[in-house]
């Protein structure tokens, strides 16, 4: 199976957002209906080519593009922590953390096969929620203002804590 951004993006994260869809390589979102913005996700590649450590993120404003962008790694969220346990890997191994997909394959599994999606998709969420987020921000209460102090003048000031000028 070769890389199918369709099926990660469908079946292993499952995001749960109402206005996705998958285009090209990238899973594209507008959580809050008429927002300017919208939520791009694609693939992280490594140094090497056909390897992805992580998703990367991207906030995209209608008019201004790109606002905001965020890679999340696949080790960092452990991932691929079992799959990579079982194969004797540890974070210094070639391979630790990684998905590849190096040569089209007409069967077998998916390239990313083994991983944990679940704190990869609450990170996702999270970050999707600061930006999308529709709870209404509480009003401004007259406890809530921090009171302005007057400084007294230099000399006024020495002359308040006993010292001379």
């Amino acid at each position: 199976m070769a890389l199918s951004p369709n099926a990660f993006f469908t079946q292993e994260l499952a995001l749960a957002f109402d206005n996705g869809a998958v285009v090209g390589n990238s899973y594209y979102a507008a959580p809050v209906p008429e927002s300017p913005l919208l939520l791009r996700i694609s693939f992280q590649s490594t140094i090497r080519q056909g390897e992805y450590g992580g998703l990367r993120l991207s906030m995209v404003h209608a008019d201004r593009g790109p606002i905001d962008e965020i890679v999340l790694s696949f080790a960092d969220h452990g991932t691929f922590r079992a799959r990579d346990r079982a194969a004797g890997r540890t974070d210094r191994s070639d391979g630790y953390g990684v998905f590849r997909d190096f040569t089209p394959r007409a069967s077998g599994p998916a390239p990313w096969a083994g991983g944990d999606w679940t704190r990869l998709k609450a990170a996702v969420t999270r970050y999707a929620d600061l930006w999308f987020s529709v709870r209404p921000t509480p009003p401004r209460t007259a406890s809530a203002t921090v009171a302005r102090t007057r400084s007294l003048p230099l000399a006024e000031n020495a002359a308040a804590h006993g010292r001379r000028r």
